[in-house]
């Protein structure tokens, strides 16, 4: 069960910081990339947990990081 204040959006960019760790090695890499997966993905379970600081991110906050830099 995933506690009640995890919204889509934490999701994906829990996803994004994921893919963001690189390492020359790519075993290394992999190996790293699902122990931070197992820390995230604990976070997310329903427990006695206290709220989450702050809302969500919403959908203009998430597009525009990319549409940062694009002409008008």
């Amino acid at each position: 069960m995933l506690r009640p204040d995890l919204k889509l959006h934490d999701v994906s960019l829990a996803f994004e910081l994921v893919a963001a760790i690189k390492f020359a090695d790519p075993a290394r890499t992999t190996e790293l990339r699902h122990r931070y997966l197992a820390l995230i993905l604990d976070g997310m379970r329903a427990a006695d947990r206290g709220d989450l600081p702050g809302p969500p991110p919403d959908w203009p906050e998430l597009s525009e990081r990319w549409n940062a830099g694009s002409p008008s």
